[in-house]
């Protein structure tokens, strides 16, 4: 499934001007090609790193400021049926 599926979207529109999401994209389909033309396969994987646990902090960070109180028993596995 393509990213852009006809419609524009203006969250990707932002992140494809503002993070360099042509070489993101160009990465995520061929990463020998994107270092081929001088893309950073090493810079641009950090980057969508920094960006995805960027978003998982600030989702936490969130979480535990609206929850006011949490603690490790929030976030366990509970069984449903036999273990």
């Amino acid at each position: 499934m393509p990213l852009f599926s006809g419609r524009r979207d203006g969250r990707l529109l932002v992140a494809h001007a503002l993070l360099g999401g042509s070489g993101l994209l160009r990465l995520r389909e061929e990463e020998a090609a994107a270092a081929s033309v001088g893309i950073s396969p090493v810079r641009f994987k950090l980057l969508a790193f920094v960006i995805g646990t960027g978003m998982a902090g600030l989702g936490g960070a969130l979480y535990a400021h609206f929850m006011r109180f949490i603690s490790a028993s929030d976030f366990a596995f509970r069984c449903r049926s036999r273990c």
